[in-house]
Parts: C-alpha cells; sequence; structure tokens
C-alpha cells in the first residue's frame, strides 16, 4: 500500500524526492550552518499559506529571533504568525511531562498538522540517561501520530553522525540530511534523504540554494 504523501513547497525538494509522508515524524539534521532552521520554518510556512495550521517549538530562541533569521527571504511571516496561522511556542524547559502536555492542548486547540521542534538536541540535554531520553522521544512521537501531524525535528548533526546522541534517527521514520560542504575556500550547501517511510528514495546529494523565495533544491545531483 503506497504511503500518503504531502507537498512541503520547498521549491525543487517535491520533485526531486516526491514530497514528504502524511502524519509521520522525520528527522531533519544538519550541522551549524546547513540551514536546518530556516528549511523547517519553510515547511511550517508554505503549510500556513496552504491553511494548514503549524507549530514551531523552540527551546533557545524567542518569536522575533525566527522573524528577523526569516528576512532574508519575500515572505509574510510575522503576518501568518500574527494571524494565528503559524504559532511559535517559545520554551524554557523545567518539566518534559508539563512541556508534552502543554504542547499536545496547543496542537489539538490549533488543529495543527505541521510541527518543527528545534531541536531535540536541546531536548537530549535534559535527560540524565539515553533510556530516559528515548523513552521521552518515543512519547513524543506517538503524542504526534495520534494527532495526524507532520513533524520534523530537527537535530544538530556533526560529521558523519546523525544526532549527537544516536537514537533520534532510530525513532524517526524518515531523515533528511542538510550539508554544508567545505570546498575550495567555500561552503556548498546540499541536501540528501537517505530514508522515507514508505518511498523510494535515492541517496544522493543535491544542490541547495537560497533565494529571494526562499530555499531551492536543485534537481541535479552534487558533484564534488
Amino acid at each position: 500500500m503506497a504511503v500518503e504523501t504531502i507537498e512541503t513547497g520547498i521549491s525543487g525538494f517535491d520533485s526531486v524526492v516526491g514530497g514528504v509522508p502524511k502524519g509521520h515524524t522525520l528527522l531533519l539534521a544538519g550541522p551549524v550552518g546547513s540551514y536546518t532552521e530556516l528549511f523547517g520554518l519553510e515547511f511550517l510556512y508554505r503549510g500556513a499559506l496552504n491553511n494548514e495550521k503549524a507549530i514551531y517549538v523552540t527551546f533557545e530562541r524567542k518569536e522575533e529571533d525566527l522573524i528577523a533569521m526569516a528576512s532574508v527571504f519575500d515572505w509574510g511571516l510575522k503576518a501568518a504568525i500574527d494571524g494565528g496561522a503559524l504559532v511559535v511556542m517559545s520554551i524554557e524547559l523545567f518539566n518534559y511531562d508539563k512541556f508534552l502536555s502543554s504542547f499536545e492542548d496547543t496542537i489539538f486547540s490549533q488543529k495543527a498538522t505541521r510541527i518543527v521542534i528545534d531541536s531535540i538536541s536541546y531536548l537530549g540535554g535534559f535527560f540524565d540517561a539515553s533510556f530516559k531520553y528515548r523513552a521521552a522521544l518515543g512519547e513524543l512521537r506517538r503524542m504526534l501520530n495520534r494527532h495526524d501531524c507532520t513533524a520534523m525535528l530537527i537535530s544538530e548533526s556533526r560529521g558523519e553522525e546523525l544526532s549527537p546522541y544516536g537514537v533520534e534517527e532510530f525513532l524517526a521514520d524518515g531523515i533528511i540530511h542538510l550539508h554544508a560542504i567545505k570546498k575550495g575556500g567555500q561552503v556548498v550547501h546540499a541536501i540528501s534523504v537517505p530514508e522515507m517511510a514508505g518511498m523510494k528514495v535515492k541517496p544522493q546529494l543535491y544542490p541547495l540554494e537560497l533565494t529571494k523565495k526562499g530555499i531551492k533544491v536543485r534537481k541535479l545531483p552534487l558533484v564534488l
């Protein structure tokens, strides 16, 4: 049975990859400077323009930080936030259970279908044992599944490691990997999709660039 997919709305990505599986939880991994936050924001913003409700959960940034970050694009991000189509939850994490309950209440009240969490790498530092963190991620994933949310969990990758704790990728239904490759004194940005639930994907690198309209993924594979 073919998996139901949705378009991210990110230029080039959907034609290259075929969208993302609806109602699944994905790992959005990348090192510093690879545009993971912008990719997540655009995924939400494009959904909001299509009358989908979206939530951006951040543990380290404020709403105004995200608006400033997106100012490189000709978007109406502030209007989408002010109009309630995109909700920013800026969280000071003291109690995980209370956070999860509040988060689920917001998803329910907003009828949100697109979610980004920035970042689960930060979330991992809240727990004193890896098994507790893994259990918390499993609980988070089950909650997102209950509400049929399509979610991207941002992970700060290092080198060949997709996540700092080594458990996140095993609980995700798919992986989107953003790259910032140093080449000839410059940084080349690219994207790959190693796996995606129910979809046939090619684990190739595709060039990625920023335009005034947003992120653009080139259709021809990157040659290094």
